[in-house]
């Protein structure tokens, strides 16, 4: 079966004879009764009962109505999206993690397409564990990520990104009234963390820091991403341990603080491949440039 023995078809069952369509396809009437013969022998099914006043769908044909228009349908969605691509530059493809800010991203996004216009670009959203792996995979060009990129890849500390951990609180919580936290606010506290294959490794150093402190601290380890006030309300969580980037988002309504006397902190790093494209390697250094990065 070929997509010219579907378009006969049609042209017969829009036409309602065999004469019209033959007319309208400027094709012999013979000739098109041979093709729908050999469309009804390859589907192994009558599509038409003749009569003297012309031809009628059968149950057969009345099935073959629907999916024979949407196979030329994507016959021609085809054909544009190729010709579409003909010219077009592959996108720069950029992974970027949840824990960022919305605001800083979007103006990062705007000064990229500013400096480089005629480059198209695509954000894939995801932690740094799954952006290793798509970069490996050749799936994203660079990557955004909060711990140092392996020593195989180009790399580059975007230092104005820079952010503490901290902890977010229901607006009831003793502790709601305070704009940062002490290691000894964190005493006794029931804390929702991440799980350690959703985390970079500056979240697990943090979680040591303050249990070399001294301070007790219930640890609740859950793997959420969109849903962090869900489940802590599920695992009956005092506080939930993010940036405050995480927490303005997930988190509304709740309070937000850092905790001040914690050393470890979420650096944002840009990594991409030795061997990318020229392309992308102009965009990593325009990203750089543009937040005083350190290599």
């Amino acid at each position: 079966m070929e997509l010219r023995h579907i378009r006969y078809f049609l042209a017969v069952s829009e036409e309602g004879s065999f004469g019209r369509a033959a007319q309208r396809l400027h094709i012999s009437q013979p000739a098109l009764s041979r093709q729908i013969v050999d469309l009804e022998r390859n589907l192994g099914q009558r599509l038409f009962d003749r009569t003297t006043k012309g031809v009628v769908l059968t149950p057969a044909g009345e099935a073959l109505i629907g999916h024979g228009r949407q196979l030329l349908r994507l016959e021609s969605a085809t054909r544009h999206i190729v010709a579409s691509t003909t010219h077009a530059e592959q996108p720069v493809v950029l992974g970027v993690p949840p824990t960022v800010s919305e605001q800083w991203f979007l103006d990062l996004i705007s000064a990229l397409q500013a400096a480089l216009p005629t480059v198209p670009f695509q954000v894939f959203e995801a932690y740094t564990v799954e952006q290793l792996r798509m970069l490996r995979e050749g799936q994203i060009d660079l990557m955004l990520i909060n711990q140092r990129p392996p020593g195989n890849l180009r790399r580059a500390a975007l230092s104005e990104s820079s952010h503490p951990f901290g902890i977010a609180v229901p607006p009831e919580h003793r502790l709601a009234k305070q704009n940062a936290f002490g290691l000894a606010d964190l005493a006794g506290l029931r804390i929702l963390a991440r799980m350690q294959d959703q985390v970079p490794a500056s979240h697990d150093l943090a979680i040591r820091e303050i249990e070399d402190s001294g301070v007790v601290v219930l640890w609740v380890f859950g793997r959420f991403a969109e849903h962090a006030r869900a489940c802590a309300v599920a695992a009956q969580a005092d506080a939930v341990f993010c940036g405050e980037a995480t927490a303005r988002r997930q988190l509304p309504g709740w309070h937000w603080g850092s905790i001040e006397e914690l050393r470890t902190g979420m650096t944002l790093w840009l990594g991409w491949s030795r061997e990318a494209r020229e392309k992308v390697s102009a965009a990593a250094h325009l990203v750089m440039r543009m937040t005083g990065s350190a290599t």
